[in-house]
Order: C-alpha cells, then structure tokens, then sequence
C-alpha cells in the first residue's frame, strides 16, 4: 500500500481461502496505490474493498508513547485501610524503542486495602497509551507486626513478599523479629519451625504470592507442623494461611486445626485454640486464613501448631504471622511516705528504694513540692523530706521511676494523711 507493508489476518472460510490486508490511518482525500506481488502458484483477485469512517487517528509521539511494561513494579506494602505511595512513573518501552519513565493513573478501588495480610493487585495505565496496563502488587500489613514467616519462601528467588513487609515495617520505625523469611528454629535465632518439612514444589507463578506459591507439609496426617516465636508480655494476634494444592482423593479431607500454647514461669501448660479448616476432595486451589489472640503475661516462647482435625491428609502451611503490642514493662521499686516533725512544724518524708536490677531515675511529686533523684543504684534509696507549708491535708505523693533509656517505667500513687505534728 502506496509502497508501506500492510498487516495481514487470515479469514476464515469455506471452499476458497480468503485474505484480508489492511492499513489503518490512510488519508480519504488523496489517491493510493494497492500492489499485490504472486510470488509462486495463481491468484485471483476478486475486489478490493475501501472502508471509510471511524475517529481520526491519534498522533503520538513515538519517543513517549509506552508500547510494552519494561519492569515490573516492586512489591509494596502498606498499613490495614491506607492506599499506598503508588509509583507515578513505570519503567516503559516506547515505541521507538528506548526505555522511558511512563506516567501512570492507577485506579484503586474503595476498600482494597481492608483486609490484613491480603495481598492486593492494583491496575493503572499508561497516560500516553492507555490500551497498555501495568498491576503493582500491595502487601496489606495490619500494625506492631513481630513476626512473618512465608514458609519455604528460601526455596525460591522470586519470593518478594517478605522483604517488602520487613522493609515497610522498618520505614513505620518498626523491627521485624525474623530477618529471614524461614527458617528452622535455634535458641540463639530465637523463632524458627520446630522440625524438617516437607516443601510443597513451586508453582512459578507471576506475580509471587505467599498464599500459594510454595509453603510445607508434614509427612502424614499423625504429624502436627509446628513454629516457635520468643515474646515479650503483651496481647498478640496470630495469623495463618494454608492453601490446598491437591485434590486428595474421594472419601478424604484435609480437616486440620490450630492452636498457640506456651508454659508460664509456674509451670503450668497454656494453650489457646486459634481456629480450624476444612478441605474436602476437590478443594484444590482453595486457601483459607485463620486469626486468634493471646496474651503474654511474661516473656516467652509460644509454639504455634497445625494439627490434624480428624481429616486423612497431612497439615500444611503457606505463611504465619505475629502482630500486636508487647506490654509496658515497668521498674521494680517500693515507696514509704511518713510524716516527720522537726521544731513542730511538719514534713512530709518520702523515701523510695530501688529494688530493680538497674539504676533508676525517680521523680517525687508531692502537693508541697517536687525532687528527682537520678541514678539511684539497685539497692539504694532516694529520700526527700517535704516541707508543710500549706494548711496540712490527706493528699497523695506521685512516685515515677523509668531506667536511665527511659525503656522501663512505672508510676505509682502513694496516699498520706494529712501530715501534722
């Protein structure tokens, strides 16, 4: 056409093979040339058709117009019911070739972001092409997370989803308790599976997803898969995904149940049951979560377990996590508030004892006047003695002690008669 290549779709027909050749963006108001070359056999030529109409045709340029995604977003994360910082630009292949930052409109859906530990897809396009499409994937990360494990994700480089959740819990000033994504459990690494598993294969899907991409399974429905998690006092939320990646079979199921259990410093077992699944035959490709809360009175190790619940088939995970807020861990102190005469005029005395393992700063409030003592050695005192120099009165002396960091503190409220002579 007019000396241009033309693009060519095969029609199909019955009897005679048919051929359409077509050019888009030709201009209506000048003549043009068809040349049609037989290269071997015969041809006929039964007619050439001219279709007139449609929109004009858009010119872009060919040095901004993105033809093909060059790379891929990087996996992101963000808070329970916040839209992340979605990139404005995308790496891009222009139609000319070179590789371009594209700008983006990324369309978000209300609520996309709701649910934690969902991973979320969001679809935007490209600004000077808007038939190309580009998703970015979004880890929603509910908050004070201690602990995420995408079990077996070592076994494979494309696993993106811890990092991206370590590295967002560390912009939110944050620590990840578990720096690696699995791992087996050791008292110096503090968390880890209690035994070898059983890796389920990768499935080497695009994108990566914790939820199905690989996980571990036991060597039989007897066998309970187990993780340790070392935590300080406080109330958590635990959180699992399992996955069924077979159909097991007529008159089988894959029922398993979980559970966290820790023993406390008297000795005695405790367990919570966290929930339970059900995969009957012909659940393959079904995932579900489960989510329970516990609290901690005292550091510890809790053992979190996927156990059988009655079904034929072996327990499975695909990821686990630890969310919530370790408890205010206060100072170990004891206060004694007297009242003292000197000359017949009253004090007020107050003397509090360091009974902590570490040095400690301590604040005295009192209605006749305030003292911070600093330093104040295990073991060791600090003392005051307030004098009356108002009309005396039942009131209260505010004791706060905190360790020299200000990591541990404790306020108490020690009550007094009024201090006469």
């Amino acid at each position: 056409m007019d000396d241009q290549p033309v693009r060519t779709v095969n029609v199909g027909s019955t009897g005679d093979r048919q051929t359409s050749y077509w050019q888009r963006g030709l201009d209506g108001d000048v003549p043009h040339t068809v040349t049609v070359t037989v290269r071997s056999g015969t041809f006929t030529l039964d007619g050439v058709d001219v279709l007139v109409g449609g929109a004009p045709p858009v010119v872009t340029d060919p040095e901004t117009t993105p033809v093909t995604v060059a790379e891929p977003v990087a996996r992101l994360a963000t808070s329970v019911g916040e839209t992340p910082a979605l990139p404005a630009t995308v790496r891009a292949t222009s139609q000319a070739g070179t590789t371009i930052d594209a700008p983006v409109d990324w369309f978000v859906p209300a609520g996309a972001f709701d649910t934690p530990w969902a991973m979320v897809t969001v679809t935007g396009t490209f600004e000077d092409n808007e038939s190309l499409a580009v998703t970015a994937q979004v880890e929603v990360v509910p908050d004070g997370v201690q602990y995420f494990v995408d079990a077996n994700a070592p076994a494979t480089a494309a696993a993106v989803a811890h990092p991206a959740v370590q590295a967002f819990v560390v912009d939110q000033g944050g620590t990840l308790r578990n720096a690696e994504a699995d791992a087996l459990w050791s008292a110096d690494r503090g968390w880890g599976r209690v035994a070898a598993y059983t890796g389920k294969g990768l499935l080497n899907q695009t994108p990566y997803d914790k939820m199905r991409e690989t996980g571990w399974y036991t060597a039989g429905a007897s066998t309970p898969l187990s993780y340790r998690f070392s935590l300080p006092a406080g109330t958590y939320t635990v959180t699992s995904g399992h996955t069924e990646w077979w159909n097991v079979g007529n008159g089988r199921a894959r029922n398993m149940q979980t559970s966290v259990s820790w023993t406390g410093a008297d000795g005695q077992a405790q367990s919570v049951p966290v929930g339970k699944i059900a995969f009957p035959n012909g659940s393959s490709g079904r995932s579900q979560v489960l989510s329970g809360e516990f609290t901690l009175t005292e550091p510890t190790v809790v053992t979190y377990t996927v156990a059988n619940d009655g079904g034929t088939e072996a327990p499975v995970i695909s990821w686990l996590a630890v969310a919530g807020e370790e408890a205010q861990q206060g100072v170990a102190t004891s206060a004694v508030v007297q009242t003292r005469c000197l000359a017949g005029k009253p004090y007020l005395a107050v003397r509090v004892t360091n009974d902590d393992e570490a040095a400690l700063d301590v604040e005295l409030a009192t209605p006749y006047g305030s003292k911070t003592v600093e330093a104040v050695e295990p073991g060791r005192a600090a003392y005051h003695a307030f004098a009356v120099r108002t009309a005396p009165a039942d009131g209260s002396v505010t004791v706060t002690a905190r360790t020299a960091g200000g990591e541990r503190e404790s306020v108490e409220e020690v009550a007094f008669p009024a201090p006469t002579c």
